[in-house]
């Protein structure tokens, strides 16, 4: 999968910026009311996220190419090439962690919402193509994640939900998810 990105990364903006706009909308109050100085985004690509919230974020993700052209068109971005199982963060990170139709695109789609709810703090944002990886393994995913969530209205083709953690997920924080 690493490789397709590579190859695409100079066309990506152009091929799905219209597409990932509409879903970063769908999320608009979450990033409205985010007041943390930091917002980490799995699987972040070419900074398609950091482009629509004009503001500074970093971006983890596995594809070079797709990094590189992050780095080119945006300043206020922060790289990192990583692993969407293995996110080479501390737990609790940051307060928003967000991923945008990348978990359908990991061996273990599981393990990568573990990676997220892991380095969120407080909450996050999760999409997924349905037909890739559906509404109910995705429902499946958070709840193995004990956290509060609801669905996101998007389009046919994309599942959404918003996640917060609850007071009790942090308590188990100190043991590691398997």
């Amino acid at each position: 999968m690493q490789s397709v990105y590579d190859q695409t990364s100079e066309h990506y903006d152009d091929r799905y910026w219209d597409i990932q706009i509409h879903k970063y909308s769908a999320f608009e109050k979450d990033f409205i009311r985010d007041k943390s100085p930091l917002i980490i985004d799995s699987g972040g690509g070419t900074g398609l996220l950091a482009r629509y919230l004009k503001r500074e974020i970093v971006i983890l993700d596995l594809s070079i190419g797709m990094l590189k052209v992050s780095q080119r068109n945006y300043s206020s971005v922060h790289l990192i090439a990583a692993d969407g199982e293995n996110l080479p963060l501390r737990k609790e990170s940051s307060d928003l962690v967000t991923s945008f139709s990348m978990v359908q695109n990991l061996p273990s789609p599981q393990k990568g919402v573990r990676e997220i709810v892991r380095c969120s703090s407080l909450k996050g944002i999760i999409t997924s193509l349905a037909r890739v990886l559906g509404r109910e393994k995705l429902m499946d995913s958070l709840n193995e994640c004990n956290v509060e969530y609801e669905s996101v209205e998007l389009s046919l083709e994309d599942v959404g939900f918003r996640f917060r953690l609850l007071p009790q997920t942090h308590s188990h924080r100190s043991q590691e998810l398997p």
